[in-house]
Parts: C-alpha cells; structure tokens; sequence
C-alpha cells in the first residue's frame, strides 16, 4: 500500500517485485551486501533474484519464491506468533551486521512458509541503520505486548489487538491494562502520566543502548530489566520472548487426535485410509480441510498422496497449536509437498480491510468437510444451504463432506433429531452445488459424499 520501494505483483503463477527508479541503487547495494543472501541461506527471507525482465516504470524487477498459501497474524497460533516475532528480531540483528536495519516490523511483514517464518517485505530494509530504540518500542507495541497478553490467558484481547492489522497498541491502552493504579488516576491525568513515563524510558533505553553496544548484554541484570529499557536490543528480547510461556489452554476439540499423534507416530484409522484411497484417485494437486483439528488427515495426505499443497484450517487455536509443534518436532514433511496452518472459523472468518478471505487464498482442488455439518447446523444453527455454499467455495474441483445420520450421536446417545434431518434432505442440498459421483458409508454415522464442483 505504501512501500517506497517498489510494487509486488503476480504474473504467470509467479511473485515478482518491481522496483522503482528513486529505489534502485539502495536495492541493487542491498543485494550485492551479502545480507539477503545470509537470511536466504537462514530460511528469514524468501528466495529472490534481480531479473532480466523491464516493465514500465519500474527500473528492475526481482522474483520472490512463492508460497503456496498465505496466512495472516491473527490465523497463527500461539507458538507460531512467538516464532514469527523472533524471526523479525534475527533478521534485524543479522541485517545490522551488514550495516542495514529495519523500518518496521509489523508481523504482517512475515508469512508462514510451511513452518518457517519468513520476512518478506524488501521494502523494509534501510541501509540507514534507523533508531534502534524507536524501531524497538514498534516492536513492542506491535508483537511483544499482544504476545505477553496471549502468554497471560487473555487470547480473546491478544487476537483482536493483532487483527487490527493497520494499528499498533497504544501505550495507554497497556498501561491500562497492567496497572489499577494508573486507571485510578482518572482519564485526563493518565494519559499525561503514560507520555512522560514513555519519554523517561526512551531516554533511559538510549543510553543503555550505548551502553550494551560497548559492553555486550550477556548478563543477568539486563535480562531483568523491563522490556521498555531494552527495546533496542534484539538479541534481549528475544530471551524475553521465548521465557513466554504458552499458555494452557482446554477446549472441546483441541485434543481429538491426540491419540493418533501423542506418540510422535502418526497413526491413522480406516475411515482415513479410505479417504485417502479417494483423494489420491481424483489427481488432486492441492487440498484445503476445513475444520481439521490437529490436521491427521492432512499430514496423511502429504506422504500417501500425490497432493502437493495442502491447507489445514481450524477455528481452535490450540489444536493448531498442538498440529504446528508436532510438525516441528517429529514430522519429515516430503520432499516437494507444502502445508499450511491457519486458525480460521470458515463459517465466519476474521479479515481486516486490506485481508484477502480465506476462500480465495486457500481453494484449491479438492476440499475436505468431515464430521463437521452436522455441529454448524444442530449446535449452532447454521442452514445446511449455507454451509454448502461456503465449502463450495473453497474449492475449484472436488469436495468430501460426511453426513452424519445419527446427528450429535457421540458413541453411545445422542439427542432427539428435527423430522428435516435426514439423507435426502442432506443430498439434495449437496447436490445443489455439487455433482453426486459417490456416496460411501465409511463408518457408523459416517456417510461420505463426494462431489465435483458445478
């Protein structure tokens, strides 16, 4: 929207960055510094060549490595926010090295490539370096304060303040909310209070700064200071950020395949196996499950199909959590297969004002809906025609959704079902979207319905 430097766009299922004339030489002696070619070699930066290509008004075009999917700060989970917060803080202190620094740091600045992190904005280096302290407290504001909120127990407040997209917090707004003191002070004399509080802490913070680029930080008197007097040093903030602690949290769904990743094997069930079996017969190049708890199906999907992108999206935070630290810990992803997380409610999703919709940057060739329309319309409501049309489009060919004839049935009871809910009503709405190729009963209340998109 405002980047100085040049102008990202699409062309031939590629990513490419034109760059304007004004910006040319600061790019060209960014390149030649040996910076971006560090971070590349780190994985902090996605790969990227100054091309042969021209196009008008631009004075060169680079080519970024694409990602098959994009998410966005507020569809990560806790850990994965952690980690794409300290990824920001190494490609700072790496990028200082060689005589750069960052403009911003705004987490948008960062996508998800699988499960690394990866800064992707050019524009955001200036060789220049910028006020260490200044570019500290926007990190501050931007990634360590929702994060310390998150790590607290209020999710609810850290996702909003991430998903404002376009703000920062403002330092009133946190003071507030660590200090009944401060609130007591009354509305006109607060704010007074938070802005000379804010310039004490500056001009403390800079002359530590001096101070600790004299004499280094490793010791345990800065790693106790609060994290205001230490907003210029990346390498201190990043120890506080990782000492964060991930908050535990319970959810109804967040531990349901637990059993089939607990150990560190990934362990499937029949009913999987054959859903694989059909995803693999439809030569699908790409997949999207919607409501896919901590991804089993997906991860399956990735070593016994020929799927090479593969979206995994769930509304609960923690199961994504739990999906984003078993890939970090036991699972070998296959050589030339991607997959994204996100925590995504795909009935209602969370966009801001400069945010693609989920169904657009995540459909693909096949969808996958299991075990998950019979909760949208018993427990919340949901008009099966609607949930339909939203699972349509997610899709550009398929679609696997499951019908569950005995509604909530959860084994052993189950509640009364309304004199609508039953099979033909079931496929006549499926079918409104889909063509009918295949209906399989895979196991008990488990009737799986396959369908080419019209």
């Amino acid at each position: 929207m405002v980047d100085e430097v040049g102008r990202v766009f699409h062309w031939d299922g590629r990513i490419y960055r034109g760059i304007y004339p004004e910006a040319a030489e600061q790019v060209r002696e960014l390149f030649a510094s040996g910076c971006l070619e560090d971070l590349m070699q780190r994985k902090l930066f996605p790969k990227s060549q100054i091309t042969d290509h021209t196009f008008e008004d631009f004075a060169f075009v680079v080519e970024h490595e694409a990602i098959p999917f994009v998410t966005y700060p507020h569809e990560w989970s806790f850990d994965m926010f952690r980690d794409a917060a300290t990824a920001i803080l190494d490609v700072e202190e790496i990028a200082g090295r060689y005589g750069w620094g960052l403009k911003d740091c705004h987490p948008y600045n960062i996508l998800f490539d699988g499960i690394q992190p990866k800064f992707v904005d050019l524009g955001s280096f200036a060789r220049a370096r910028p006020d260490a302290v200044g570019w500290g407290h926007q990190f501050l504001n931007l990634c360590f304060r929702p994060l310390f909120i998150w790590s607290m127990g209020d999710s609810f407040l850290a996702r909003r303040i991430i998903s404002s997209g376009h703000d920062m917090m403002p330092s009133l707004s946190w003071r507030f909310y660590g200090s009944k003191l401060l609130r007591a002070t009354g509305r006109r004399l607060a704010p007074w209070i938070v802005k000379q509080r804010d310039r004490a802490s500056r001009r403390v913070a800079r002359l530590l700064e001096a101070y600790l680029s004299s004499n280094g930080d490793e010791n345990l008197i800065t790693n106790r200071l609060p994290v205001e007097l230490i907003a210029g040093h990346p390498r201190i903030l990043r120890r506080k950020i990782i000492k964060l602690k991930t908050p535990e949290v319970t959810s109804t769904w967040g531990s349901y395949h637990q059993e089939y990743l607990g150990d560190g094997k990934l362990n499937s069930t029949t009913r999987f196996n054959r859903i694989v079996e059909i995803v693999h017969s439809l030569n699908c190049k790409s997949s999207v499950e919607l409501a896919a708890n901590q991804g089993l199906l997906s991860l399956l999907l990735t070593i016994r199909s020929q799927v090479e992108k593969i979206a995994c999206l769930d509304y609960d935070a923690h199961a994504i959590n739990c999906l984003y630290n078993y890939l970090r810990q036991h699972f070998q992803l296959p050589t030339g297969k991607a997959i994204e997380l996100a925590v995504v409610d795909f009935m209602i999703p969370e966009t801001n004002f400069f945010t693609e919709p989920p169904a657009k940057r995540f459909r693909s060739d096949i969808v996958l809906a299991l075990a998950v329309t019979h909760h949208l319309i018993l427990s919340q409501g949901f008009q099966l025609r609607d949930v339909m049309r939203t699972v349509a489009g997610y899709t550009n060919r398929f679609a696997l959704v499951e019908f569950m004839p005995l509604g909530l049935w959860d084994g052993k009871d189950a509640p009364p079902l309304p004199s609508w809910y039953n099979l033909d009503w079931f496929q006549r709405s499926f079918s409104e979207f889909f063509d009918l190729l295949q209906v399989e009963e895979l196991e008990t209340n488990r009737v799986l319905h396959v369908g080419r998109l019209k």
